[in-house]
């Protein structure tokens, strides 16, 4: 069956949305985010998923990236993806005296580091259609009744994401607070 897919990107203009952090323990985030994005997004635990998850620990500091999407069904023609792609780095080893011999040098980590958050969602809606009146029927539909409709949508999938940024800045104790361009 013929459809109509249509894709919108929340962030509009922009493409993603960067969050650049530095903060003490930033690897702490991996493993709390999906409860982060249950949380936030008021989503169950199967409309979360953990596509990637690394490490590299060779070198000074270790590095970490770690990508998740979550799905977030509005109603049975339109459905809201995010992707969140998080890549940072912790625990530099300094070389310190030792405290029985200050002669001797004694590795230390420290876990301070620094991590990048990329956002991005789209909001996709399909409409099915099998004869060339159901086309018209549903252009008509789409663009005079569904389109304030989709527009919620998306002011409120922008209120999701500012909120996970301000869950995210809590986490780490930084008290800046992100609103919604789209609901002042």
């Amino acid at each position: 069956m013929p459809e109509w897919r249509i894709v919108d990107d929340v962030f509009v203009p922009e493409y993603v949305k960067t969050i650049q952090l530095n903060v003490n323990d930033p690897a702490k985030l991996l493993k709390e985010m999906p409860d982060i994005l249950i949380e936030v997004f008021r989503r169950t635990g199967p409309d979360v998923f953990e596509d990637s998850m690394k490490w590299d620990v060779v070198g000074e500091a270790a590095e970490f990236y770690g990508s998740w999407r979550i799905r977030d069904t509005k109603d049975v023609r339109t459905t809201m993806w995010g992707t969140i792609v998080v890549q940072g780095k912790q625990g530099i080893i300094k070389m310190e005296p030792s405290e029985e011999d200050p002669s001797k040098f004694e590795p230390k980590i420290i876990k301070h580091g620094s991590i990048t958050i990329w956002l991005r969602g789209t909001m996709t809606t399909k409409i099915p259609f099998t004869t060339p009146i159901d086309k018209s029927i549903a252009w008509a539909y789409m663009y005079l009744f569904y389109a304030e409709r989709k527009r919620e949508y998306m002011v409120k999938a922008k209120e999701h994401f500012d909120r996970f940024e301000n869950v995210i800045r809590e986490k780490f104790g930084i008290t800046t607070t992100t609103h919604s361009r789209l609901t002042e």
